[in-house]
């Protein structure tokens, strides 16, 4: 089977953060010792989610040819959307001191923010345990990082929603504060059959619009629990609702409650904090 050519933009991603790191001069402080083999683990400090794992072969070996040196091995004993615990030895490295070094910060940089944004949706997913409610996304995402984040969502147990603007149409406030519901919705299905179409909704009133319409994913913008509710009974069978706005941690689950098939967040992505992973020497 042949091997799948590495994604252009991560590639690119690992080349400026590298690039931003290094400087013109490089690693100075990891050049003043004599050059050997070494051995490193990559070990999580707290408890949490793995994400990212796929980055970090892609900066060690963009790191070594840099270096002009021998790629170092890295051998992961933990899997993207395994539950770490103090003490484990998720991976382990193996290879010339002063690539590890200089690769170090930007390896660990990845590895602890997308393992933290893991970790929180994992969090948000377990406060939805017993639900049908799905947890999913927004576009509030760090530039650039957007598809690793997004990795990082799904391997913390949620789901994504569209990841550009051009993967399906979502007329949010500000488009129908420009043009009627009825008229965006209808030239939507013109342009793009079969797209997959969203409409936000502040009011009960535009909800019932929108199900005149027949738009059959709503998402509802800072619904109170008792409108959520009056929402679910009326939009039954005809439509998904996506509740959205101001949701937070140990509130999620009132929210599932009501019975809307998917809660989007944005904090999971845009402040979730990162993940405490070492890497440390084990060698002699």
């Amino acid at each position: 089977m042949r091997e799948q050519a590495p994604d252009p933009h991560l590639v690119a991603l690992v080349e400026l953060a590298l690039t931003e790191d290094l400087g013109s001069g490089g690693d100075l402080s990891g050049s003043l010792l004599p050059p050997r083999l070494v051995e490193l683990a990559l070990v999580a400090r707290q408890p949490g989610v793995l994400a990212g794992t796929n980055v970090c072969g892609m900066v060690l070996e963009r790191c070594a040819a840099l270096l002009e040196a021998p790629t170092p091995t890295l051998d992961w004993l933990a899997l993207d959307g395994a539950r770490l615990e103090p003490g484990q030895i998720i991976a382990r490295l193996a290879g010339p001191n002063h690539v590890l070094l200089a690769a170090e910060r930007t390896l660990l940089n990845f590895l602890t923010h997308l393992s933290g944004v893991a970790t929180a949706t994992a969090r948000a997913v377990d406060e939805l345990d017993g639900t049908h409610t799905l947890l999913r996304d927004t576009r509030k995402t760090t530039p650039g990082l957007r598809t690793l984040e997004k990795a990082a969502v799904r391997a913390g147990g949620g789901t994504n929603h569209r990841l550009r603007l051009d993967d399906a149409v979502l007329l949010k406030d500000n488009h129908l504060a420009m043009a009627p519901m009825a008229e965006l919705v209808s030239e939507a299905r013109r342009r793009w059959p079969g797209m997959p179409l969203e409409v936000e909704v502040d009011t009960l009133s535009q909800l019932d619009e929108a199900l005149e319409l027949g738009v059959r994913l709503i998402l509802l913008d800072n619904f109170d629990l008792e409108d959520l509710a009056k929402a679910v009974a009326r939009a039954r069978g005809r439509a998904q609702l996506e509740a959205s706005g101001g949701l937070r941690p140990g509130g999620l689950r009132a929210v599932a409650v009501t019975g809307v098939d998917f809660i989007a967040v944005g904090w999971i992505t845009h402040s979730a904090p990162s993940l405490d992973i070492g890497l440390d020497w084990s060698g002699s």
